[in-house]
């Protein structure tokens, strides 16, 4: 998986956030809702490497 960095979260409502990330590899920034900070990175991290292909 790559790595990837947290900009920033909004809440969203319902006790989940948008959580943006920064891909460190190709720098593309992609947003997960999710209810904690580890799920959304994992979601982040998968959506990070489908942009690779």
């Amino acid at each position: 998986m790559c790595d990837c960095k947290l900009l920033k979260k909004e809440h969203v409502g319902s006790g989940n956030y948008n959580w943006t990330f920064k891909c460190k590899k190709d720098g593309k920034e992609v947003v997960e809702t999710a209810g904690n900070e580890q799920r959304a990175r994992t979601l982040a991290e998968l959506s990070c490497d489908d942009k690779k292909e």
